[in-house]
C-alpha cells in the first residue's frame, strides 16, 4: 500500500477557509480544480478521480486534466451536486480502494451557474405584531440555492444618491418580510438584490415607496445584522484521511472564476455545449415562472416572462405559441395572431399555432379564415373531438347546418376520455338538429 495519505484542497476561487468536511461548496463555474498534497514527501504518478451525483449510491471514474504540480481540472457537464473522491497512485500502491456507497466524498461541490429568477410585483401593508414595522413585498423568486441572508434591501432618496443598505429580508412563500430601519422615511427607489450561495445575483427595483420609520432601537438591531451588500464566497477545505487542514483566516475574494495552480495562466473556457445548456436552463426557469403567473391569472406577467425567454430563443415555435396564447387572454388579438404566424414560419404545421390562429379568427368573426385553419387542424389531428366540435361551430356560423351536424356527431364519437366534448356536441345537435327544426315549424 502507498505509505502516505493525502489532503484534498479544492481550489475554486483562489481562497481557502477551514471548514467541516461535509460542508458543500457552491461554485458559479462549470470548471473545478482539485488540488492535493501528501502527508510525506513522495511522487504521485497518477490521480484517479471518482464522482457521485446521487448521494453516494453510485460512483463513476471521470476524466480530468492536469492543472498544476498537485492539481487536476474537472469540467462539470451541467449544474448540480458533485461528490469527489481522489485515489492517488505511485510505485508503492494506492492511497485507497475505489469508493463504495458507504464511503463519504472528500469534497462536495454544488455547481450553480444560473442566476436567480426574481421580480417585485408590489408592496403589501400589514399590521405589525412587533415593535419594528415590517414591510411586505409581493415577489416571484425562484432559486434552489438561496442562503438565509441571500436577500438584501437597498434604498435611496434620489436617483443619483448613494445606495443605503437596509439589511436582509426574509423570503416566505411569495413574499419578502423586511424590517424597516429607523432612518428610513420613504425612498425614491428601493432595490432588492438576491444572491445565491454560488454568488450569482439578480435584482429588481421599485420606485416612490412610502414607509413609516421604525421606533427607537430598531436601528441598533439593524446595525447588528448589517453585512456586506453582496455576500462573498470562499472555498471550503475539510479534513481528509485524519489530517487537519491548515487554518487560514477567512478572506473575501474578488475573483469568482476558478484559478489554476502553479505556473499555469490558462483562462478557463466555456464550451459551446455548456453555453447551450445554460441557455436552455434559463429558458426553462422563465417558462416555470410564466406558468406560475398563469396559474393565478397574472397574464401580463406571464407575457413578460415569455418575452424574456424569446430574447434567448427567438425562433422557438413553442415559446411563440405560449406568448400568443397569453396575449390572446389579454385581448390583444392582433399581437397574438402575429406570434402564431411567426411560429408557423418556423414550423408550418405547428398544432398550437394553427389552433391559435383559428381561435383569433373566430373571436374576430372572421369565420371563413377560421374554417381554413380548422380544416388544417383536422388534417393534423383527425381524431380530435375538440377540433370536430369547433369545426361544427364554425360551419354553423357560416350557415352550413348539415356540415355542422356531421362534425358534431364526429365529435361525440371522438370525445373519448373527455366526456364534456361529447356532452356539448349532443346539446348542439338537440338544439339545432332535425327534431328541433320539426318542432319549430308551423
Amino acid at each position: 500500500m502507498i505509505r502516505f495519505g493525502f489532503l484534498v484542497l479544492p481550489v475554486l476561487t483562489g481562497v481557502t477557509v477551514a471548514a467541516a468536511q461535509d460542508a458543500p461548496q457552491y461554485l458559479s463555474s462549470n470548471e473545478i480544480i482539485l488540488s492535493y498534497r501528501a502527508h510525506e514527501s513522495g511522487p504521485v504518478d497518477r490521480v484517479e478521480v471518482w464522482v457521485t451525483r446521487d448521494g453516494r449510491r453510485e460512483w463513476q471514474p471521470v476524466q480530468t486534466t492536469p492543472a498544476g504540480p498537485h492539481a487536476v481540472r474537472f469540467r462539470a457537464t451541467k449544474d448540480g451536486s458533485y461528490g469527489f473522491y481522489l485515489v492517488l497512485h505511485n510505485e508503492a500502491g494506492s492511497s485507497a480502494a475505489p469508493p463504495t456507497p458507504s464511503v463519504p466524498p472528500h469534497r462536495t461541490v454544488v455547481v450553480d451557474t444560473r442566476p436567480p429568477t426574481f421580480q417585485i410585483h408590489g408592496t403589501l401593508e400589514r399590521p405589525s405584531r412587533s415593535d419594528a414595522p415590517v414591510r411586505l413585498f409581493a415577489v416571484s423568486l425562484i432559486e434552489e440555492n438561496l442562503g438565509p441572508t441571500g436577500v438584501r434591501v437597498f434604498y435611496r432618496k434620489a436617483t443619483n444618491a448613494p445606495w443605503k443598505d437596509g439589511g436582509a429580508a426574509i423570503h416566505v412563500d411569495d413574499q419578502l418580510h423586511w424590517t424597516v430601519p429607523e432612518t428610513f422615511a420613504g425612498a425614491e427607489e428601493i432595490k432588492i438584490v438576491v444572491t445565491d450561495l454560488a454568488g450569482n445575483r439578480a435584482f429588481d427595483t421599485i420606485h416612490d415607496v412610502k414607509i413609516s420609520a421604525s421606533p427607537s432601537g430598531a436601528d441598533e438591531q439593524q446595525a447588528k445584522s448589517k453585512q456586506m451588500p453582496f455576500p462573498a464566497k470562499a472555498t471550503l477545505v475539510g479534513p481528509v484521511a485524519g489530517v487537519d487542514p491548515p487554518t487560514v483566516a477567512p478572506v473575501l475574494p474578488t475573483v469568482v472564476r476558478p484559478v489554476s495552480l502553479g505556473d499555469s495562466t490558462e483562462t478557463p473556457t466555456v464550451s459551446p455545449q455548456q453555453t447551450e445548456d445554460r441557455r436552455e436552463d434559463s429558458i426553462a426557469q422563465l417558462r416555470r415562472l410564466a406558468r406560475r403567473h398563469i396559474n393565478v391569472g397574472e397574464w401580463s406577467l406571464a407575457t413578460a416572462r415569455f418575452e424574456d425567454a424569446l430574447t434567448q430563443a427567438p425562433d422557438d415555435a413553442d415559446l411563440l405559441v405560449d406568448l400568443g396564447s397569453a396575449l390572446y387572454r389579454l385581448g390583444r388579438y392582433r399581437e397574438a395572431a402575429e406570434r402564431f404566424e411567426s411560429a408557423r414560419e418556423v414550423l408550418p404545421d405547428h398544432h398550437g399555432a394553427v389552433e391559435g390562429l383559428a381561435l383569433v379568427a373566430a373571436t374576430q368573426k372572421r369565420y371563413p379564415q377560421a374554417r381554413e385553419h380548422l380544416l388544417l387542424l383536422l388534417r393534423l389531428a383527425p381524431d380530435s373531438g375538440k377540433n370536430q366540435l369547433r369545426f361544427g361551430d364554425i360551419e354553423h356560423k357560416l350557415g352550413n347546418l348539415d356540415q355542422a351536424l356531421e362534425a358534431w356527431r364526429k365529435a361525440i364519437k371522438l370525445s373519448g376520455d373527455d366526456p364534456a366534448i361529447g356532452a356539448r356536441a349532443k346539446k348542439r345537435i338537440q338544439y339545432f338538429g332535425p327534431s328541433r327544426i320539426r318542432q319549430t315549424r308551423p
